[in-house]
């Protein structure tokens, strides 16, 4: 269920294609003047480079992925296997919806996102705000 979101993210392409967009071509030319080869380049000087952009795409393709309703209904049958938004669905009865355990499990769903978040704040904004400056 997880790699039809991955690899629909639009938002991930177009940031990762931003960031990369505005890459200075000189670190990668003197690289390659010192001999270095083109696996070299790329894990020891464009990948550091684009570290705290990753963790933005990372971040942002967990909320999404996390947050997804739609697709999970419709791959899994049954409530064995659904994952926690679907299960929300729990709290809607025919007598009307339990909002006070409704609310409850909401936090406890949203609680895993909130804490990523706060660990990656700063990375997830200075991607943001640097992405296609250069």
């Amino acid at each position: 269920m997880v790699l039809p979101q991955l690899a629909s993210s639009a938002l991930a392409v177009f940031l990762l294609r931003q960031q990369l967009a505005a890459f200075p071509a000189e670190l990668i030319e003197s690289a390659q003047l010192a001999g270095a080869s083109d696996r070299l380049i790329l894990w020891r000087i464009v990948v550091p480079n684009l570290r705290p952009v990753l963790v933005a795409v990372g971040i942002v393709v967990f909320i999404q992925t996390w947050n997804e309703y739609l697709w999970p209904l419709l791959a899994t049958s049954g409530t064995e296997r659904a994952t926690v938004q679907v299960g929300l669905r729990i709290f809607e009865t025919e007598q009307g919806t339990a909002w006070g355990p409704l609310m409850a499990a909401a936090t406890l769903v949203a609680a895993p996102l909130v804490v990523a978040y706060a660990f990656a704040q700063r990375r997830v904004t200075d991607a943001f705000l640097r992405s296609g400056l250069g």
